[in-house]
């Protein structure tokens, strides 16, 4: 580690340095995300437009909640990307990688984080957003042993299939930003298209996990596109050496 920035690079971005915290958390404004926060350089014009927000904190600022606000309810695990939660693919191509081999929905390898709350795994978290979305009780952070053991309403299924995929796409997100060798995995399969292998809709003729894969996928390139510009090195410093 270093204490000074190299000339032309910037201290790394707060929602790349800490990926599990959400964008309105108070752990922006107390703990660890502030200190750091308040550590970095002035984010500068230039600073904004070389590292752009992830797009699941555009819910909160620039876009609203992206048409989250004409249903009659909102889900903080599944905040909608795109307009109206709309998938970005729908389509495989004729190249194409099965994702089973290094990710799956249940795999339990590592726990993951949303600000306080904890996961073991994508489906839990897909599981948390249900629990969330229905009003189903439930700890306030531990989510790891919620169980899908109730049933939906017709009026319930059809909001939840407002947000299932976005609620899995969001689930990936923590899961995927929080593990650099399973990120880079992901970019490692280049353009090709994403399969999941599997009985239900994560799978099977809808391929929801591995379309939400491929669009996570896009998104981290675009968060990363300028990584060349980040004093990894300094950041690291400030971290252990907060400012304030």
């Amino acid at each position: 580690m270093k204490s000074y920035l190299d000339v032309g690079k910037f201290a790394a971005p707060r929602w790349l340095m800490y990926p599990e915290l959400s964008c309105t958390t108070i752990g922006w404004r107390m703990g660890y995300g502030e200190s750091y926060w308040r550590s970095i350089p002035f984010e500068t014009e230039e600073f904004d437009k070389l590292f752009q927000k992830p797009l699941n904190w555009l819910y909160y600022l620039e876009e609203g909640r992206n048409g989250a606000d004409k249903l009659e309810k909102y889900s903080f695990f599944a905040r909608f990307w795109r307009m109206d939660g709309i998938q970005k693919y729908s389509i495989l191509g004729e190249d194409k990688i099965v994702v089973n081999d290094f990710i799956t929905l249940n795999q339990v390898d590592k726990e993951f984080r949303l600000n306080a709350m904890h996961f073991s795994s994508i489906r839990n978290y897909i599981l948390c957003a249900k629990y969330d979305l229905f009003n189903k009780p439930h700890d306030e952070f531990d989510f790891t042993n919620l169980d899908d053991d109730f049933e939906l309403t017709e009026s319930q299924q059809e909001l939840w299939n407002h947000y299932k995929y976005s609620a899995c796409l969001n689930g990936a997100y923590y899961k995927i930003m929080a593990d650099d060798k399973l990120k880079q995995t992901l970019l490692d399969t280049g353009d090709k298209s994403l399969v999941y292998i599997s009985d239900d809709e994560w799978g099977g003729d809808e391929n929801l996990f591995g379309f939400a894969l491929m669009e996570l996928r896009d998104e981290i390139r675009r968060l990363y596109k300028n990584n060349d510009r980040i004093d990894w090195e300094y950041s690291e410093y400030l971290v252990h050496n907060p400012r304030y």
